[in-house]
């Protein structure tokens, strides 16, 4: 008998029938097999009797008209975003009322139009975009992937939130940062009138000051990679983004209400955010204004000229003030400025800004902030950076003006004087920072970078000990390690890709192999010079020694008044430093060391006939030969008296060059040690005291070398001498 539709007979003429196994079908009585469906179609079900029972697979779907005129047993791949059930059709979209039917629906945090159901884009926040059907979006969310809030609502931690009534006025925004702004650049200018002293610098209120701005940068920095490629846990994403909310300028005024939502569009919203430090500048300037033309027409009361109102009338108090700001909020300032050109990817190839995920990088709307957010880069990053390394350049030569150090107070007042550059180094790292969102789309390629970038300004910190104070130095260490495991965590949280993953393994084989190539580069160079003689290195050390004896006379020299004020202008941090290099100058020239403090070294002592003491002398010898001469012209002088008589006549001082020409008995290089030797204030001058007490010295030390106790005791006794007495 002939078998059902939807059965095959094996044998010809049997009485055995088998259904169709998934995936074939049978539409005639009798037949020894099955149909294979076409293409990559299968069937929902056994004993399939026709061929329109053959449909897309789990994980694809059927495209529409006309394509499917075209192929028509096409079957495309789900697109990444969607997931598409057994026998999905873009011809049940949309969906009938009456009738349930497959179709391609979308993830959870993807998104995609009604329009287009299959062109998918991706949600920065997952809680934004709860897929299912194509164009779903959550409460009050609207635009491409879900990127803004409906009108009259503003965003804020991951939800739309309805805006009040205060919210919705003209009150909060721009009412309430005009009243309130002014006064608070009026407190601003007078609290930062203070001089450029130690006594002020070292103060405990700006060190209490300086914490306060390391919880600035910690939130800015938070900001920055809460904008990452991350997929965070929604507690912590709420956090970030709460601490991180200083990077918003003034969101926190919700001026997307204002007006009725009248600011809500991207335009007006990128050139708010992007004017708001010339908004900040322009204000500044109004109170600065103000300020000078009250002190100048009405110079009595609390603006007379010795108030502090008249004070920060000044132009460099103004500009000080100012940019104390601009500095203290640079992360995000420098963020404002890369917005437009930190994007990130959509499963369709194309891209949306972070800030705007309902604008896409290099659509209309996008081309249209082009010039602004050029503008804002040139401004806020290559002109800012430009004007402060002219400002580090001109401060050397400039420092003594005391209009130049109040106008650039806050760009040195942090950083130890001889490290008063470090400010660049610190703008450089937020802009560093910010710049991982512009090279990468990658979000573990852009915490490696964030990553690479807080180690390398640790180290920074940690070589060059960059703060002035103490607490603050530690303070920085901390929040950069702080960062630095953060960044770490986060990496667990990195979307990578392909292109990551060959950077991280080529990052893996450098981290293996630079170590060992800088070892054994140290262990040939250290073998190199074992077979040279240390002469150098010997040389050297001779020097320094050298050199901190004449340090250390001329530290005794300058008596005790000017040695508490020189120690009263030092930081805390480099009274210590220098107490630790005294000490440990006296425990190793003595051989006794503190107990407890150090290990002393006075192993190495040079004995007689060392390769030290032979450089010395061969160092030495010429001034020894010198000194022994003039020795011996002492030693033969029976009267001193009438011996600097015959050099002076009448005159009290004389020029360096007169006294040689003057000791007609010496030959040149004779008369130019001793003229060095007698120049006590190292100016050029020669005194008739000071070449007195050499030769009486000489007389006494006996040819030995030249004792400086007597030169500091003439150097106090010459500054004891007043006026007439020196006159006379």
């Amino acid at each position: 008998k002939a078998c059902p539709v939807g059965q095959s007979q094996p044998e010809a003429g049997g009485v055995e029938c088998n259904r169709c196994q998934v995936g074939r079908y049978r539409a005639s009585l009798g037949g020894v097999t099955c149909t294979q469906c076409n293409g990559s179609r299968t069937t929902k079900f056994l004993s399939a009797f026709a061929e329109e029972h053959c449909v897309c697979p789990q994980g694809f779907y059927e495209p529409a008209l006309p394509r499917l005129e075209l192929e028509p047993f096409l079957c495309l791949s789900c697109p990444e975003g969607m997931t598409c059930a057994e026998d999905s059709r873009l011809a049940h979209w949309p969906p009938s009322s009456t009738e349930d039917k497959e179709y391609p629906r979308v993830k959870q945090g993807f998104f995609s139009t009604a329009e287009d159901p299959t062109d998918v884009y991706r949600c920065l926040d997952e809680t934004h975009c709860p897929g299912g059907d194509p164009g779903t979006c959550a409460a009050y969310r609207t635009g491409l992937a879900c990127g803004r809030c409906a009108p009259r609502y503003y965003d804020f931690g991951g939800k739309c939130n309805e805006c009040t009534h205060l919210e919705l006025s003209v009150f909060l925004f721009p009412l309430f940062p005009v009243i309130i702004g002014p006064v608070i650049v009026l407190l601003l200018l007078v609290r930062l009138l203070e001089p450029f002293r130690i006594k002020h610098v070292d103060s405990l209120k700006n060190r209490a000051l300086a914490l306060v701005f390391f919880f600035l940068v910690f939130f800015q920095t938070l900001g920055i990679t809460r904008q990452m490629n991350l997929t965070l846990p929604s507690l912590v994403s709420v956090r970030w983004e709460e601490l991180g909310y200083v990077n918003a300028g003034v969101q926190f005024l919700r001026p997307e209400c204002a007006g009725s939502g009248g600011l809500s569009a991207f335009a007006a919203q990128f050139v708010l955010r992007t004017s708001m430090p010339l908004l900040v500048g322009l204000g500044f300037l109004i109170v600065y204004g103000i300020l000078r033309t009250v002190t100048k027409w009405r110079p009595h009361g609390i603006f007379n000229p010795t108030s502090q109102f008249a004070e920060a009338a000044r132009s460099e108090c103004a500009v000080n003030a100012f940019f104390t700001v601009v500095y203290s909020f640079s992360i995000a300032i420098l963020a404002i400025a890369f917005d437009l050109f930190k994007c990130f990817d959509h499963p369709n190839g194309l891209s949306s800004l972070r800030v705007a995920p309902d604008v896409l990088c290099n659509s209309s709307d996008w081309t249209a902030m082009l010039a602004v957010g050029i503008l804002a880069i040139l401004v806020y990053f290559v002109g800012m950076f430009a004007l402060f390394t002219w400002v580090c350049c001109k401060a050397p030569s400039r420092w003594r003006d005391p209009a130049f150090r109040k106008r650039w107070k806050f760009l040195f007042v942090k950083w130890r004087p001889d490290v008063f550059w470090f400010g660049q180094v610190f703008l450089l790292k937020g802009a560093l920072i910010n710049v991982a969102l512009v090279f990468f789309r990658d979000g573990i390629l852009q915490i490696l970078w964030v990553g690479f970038t807080l180690i390398l300004y640790t180290l920074a910190v940690l070589i060059l000990r960059a703060w002035r104070h103490r607490a603050a130095l530690l303070m920085d260490i901390l929040v950069s390690l702080c960062l630095l495991c953060a960044t770490n965590v986060c990496v667990f949280y990195g979307a990578g890709t392909a292109d990551a993953e060959v950077v991280l393994d080529k990052l893996l084989l450098a981290f293996t192999i630079v170590p060992m190539v800088a070892i054994s580069g140290g262990i040939v160079f250290f073998v190199f010079q074992m077979f040279k003689r240390n002469r150098t290195e010997v040389e050297s050390g001779v020097s320094d020694a050298l050199e901190m004896q004449r340090m250390s006379v001329d530290i005794l020299m300058m008596g005790t008044t000017n040695l508490l004020r020189g120690a009263a202008n030092m930081t805390q941090c480099e009274r210590n430093e220098a107490l630790w290099a005294l000490r440990a100058l006296a425990s190793e020239g003595s051989g006794t060391s503190v107990p407890g403090w150090r290990i002393s070294a006075r192993d190495a002592v040079f004995g007689p006939g060392s390769t030290p003491e032979s450089v010395y002398r061969e160092v030495t010898d010429a001034e020894t030969k010198l000194h022994y001469d003039f020795r011996s012209w002492c030693g033969q002088c029976a009267d001193p008296a009438q011996a600097v008589r015959g050099v002076f006549g009448d005159s009290l001082e004389m020029s360096a060059q007169s006294f040689q020409s003057a000791l007609k008995d010496f030959p040149d290089p004779l008369s130019e040690y001793v003229a060095a030797l007698c120049d006590i204030y190292d100016d050029g001058v020669i005194t008739r005291e000071a070449f007195t007490g050499v030769i009486v010295d000489m007389k006494r030390s006996e040819g030995a070398a030249l004792d400086s106790t007597s030169l500091i005791a003439l150097r106090r006794a010459a500054d004891a001498f007043s006026p007439e007495v020196k006159a006379v």
